[in-house]
């Protein structure tokens, strides 16, 4: 199975091996157990990666390692670390993150984020990417500078809405654009205990998603997660266990074909 998948990886670079690439939609664990419906309104050191807007609703700095190998392949394995501070209304965050080998297929992404809160009910935020694609020795090492935006807006005392554009500015490598996508989200909490999530996808060179997530909290240290999302259909699995100022996060997701990914992160939490 691995050895078709890889074929078909090479295939699909040989065609249009922009289409799809630059996904960091299965970067975060939380957001993943929640069958990524809380994507745009990831409220960790992820943000920068997900949606800056999240950054300026943090209470205190975040340090974020995670890792994971897509569909059981270790050619697919992914790096990633992102750091957030902070700061009255402002929250600044930096990120990066590595995906693939460099002898097969290599997307890194570096970058740095900003976040402003409006009466910490509304924030706005920005990103700025570098981003950097290489696969075999057939192609040369591409290079481009990507634009994220997004808002979180706590318009009632239990729901709330996020919102980003991903590479907004359409960077090319070449002649080739890197795909522009959108993400919506909306977040209700019925119980303290309980968190329901509702997510749209979109993305011109695919099916548009919904996303649906819940996360329930058994007690003040552990939470279970459960998501669907749809085109394809797949579901996801996941909890988060918190111990002083350590937070650790693991997501299971399926797929209707390949094999299954595996997701753990953890974070450092401090100044508080």
């Amino acid at each position: 199975m691995k050895t078709w998948v890889l074929i078909l990886g090479l295939i699909l670079l040989n065609s249009n091996f922009l289409q799809g690439a630059f996904e960091d939609q299965e970067i975060d664990p939380k957001s993943i157990g929640l069958g990524n419906a809380f994507l745009s309104l990831c409220d960790n050191s992820n943000s920068v990666f997900l949606n800056p807007a999240g950054l300026s609703f943090l209470s205190q700095p975040q340090v974020y390692v995670g890792y994971s190998n897509a569909y059981g392949l270790s050619e697919l394995s992914q790096t990633s670390l992102s750091i957030a501070y902070p700061k009255k209304s402002w929250g600044v965050g930096l990120g990066i993150s590595v995906f693939g080998k460099s002898d097969f297929y290599q997307e890194k992404v570096g970058v740095i984020s900003g976040a402003y809160n409006f009466k910490n009910k509304i924030s706005f935020g920005l990103s700025f990417k570098y981003l950097t694609l290489s696969s075999t020795s057939n192609y040369p090492e591409l290079k481009a500078a990507g634009l994220d935006a997004g808002f979180r807006w706590k318009f009632m005392e239990k729901v709330e809405m996020g919102g980003v554009v991903k590479n907004f500015n359409q960077p090319k490598f070449g002649e080739d654009k890197i795909p522009l996508n959108y993400n919506l989200g909306l977040a209700y909490y019925p119980l303290k205990e309980i968190a329901l999530f509702v997510g749209y996808y979109d993305d011109a060179d695919f099916k548009s998603q919904i996303r649906l997530g819940q996360e329930t909290y058994l007690n003040k240290n552990l939470s279970v997660r459960f998501g669907f999302q749809s085109q394809p259909s797949r579901y996801s699995l996941g909890f988060g266990f918190n111990w002083e100022n350590f937070k650790l996060d693991y997501a299971y997701f399926n797929h209707p074909v390949l094999d299954a990914t595996h997701k753990v992160g953890l974070t450092w939490e401090w100044g508080k």
